[in-house]
């Protein structure tokens, strides 16, 4: 096997990416989020963090480039869902469960502003409690050891 077929069947690393994932409710629905990596966030220009974490007035070109780079983001830290059917999805469709896929969740979103705005936020958020939880445990830890 290639080294990304080696590196997606490892469990210790299913295990700690399991441990990034948290449920968040919206819209009446169920996603699983997994909080981005402070390298992962690194990745992200400081201005694309910056619009993302604060509400701004948008306008033309700018909110075209954002909702690229929100899609981006939502295929890969959203990933999968709960409580979502396909009639949910598709008018007329079946009451069962909806398979999860990227793709699909994109394709649904894309006419569902209000979901998608906030989904992106809660990836945001997901990520700056978890920065928060460690600013204050490295806080408490210096304090403990001086």
């Amino acid at each position: 096997p290639n080294l990304l077929q080696r590196l997606m069947s490892n469990p210790l690393l299913e295990k700690l990416r399991r441990s990034r994932e948290t449920n968040a409710q919206i819209g009446g629905f169920t996603f699983v989020i997994r909080r981005p990596t402070q390298y992962q966030i690194s990745e992200i220009p400081d201005k694309e963090r910056a619009d993302n974490l604060t509400t701004q007035p948008e306008t033309g070109e700018q909110k075209t480039i954002r909702i690229a780079k929100d899609e981006a983001m939502l295929r890969r830290f959203v990933v999968d869902w709960k409580d979502v059917k396909e009639i949910d999805i598709v008018p007329g469709g079946d009451p069962i469960a909806a398979t999860f896929s990227a793709d699909l969740l994109i394709e649904w979103l894309q006419d569902k502003a209000d979901l998608w705005r906030e989904l992106t936020t809660a990836v945001w958020s997901v990520y700056m409690a978890h920065k928060e939880e460690v600013s204050e445990s490295v806080g408490e830890s210096s304090a403990v050891s001086r």
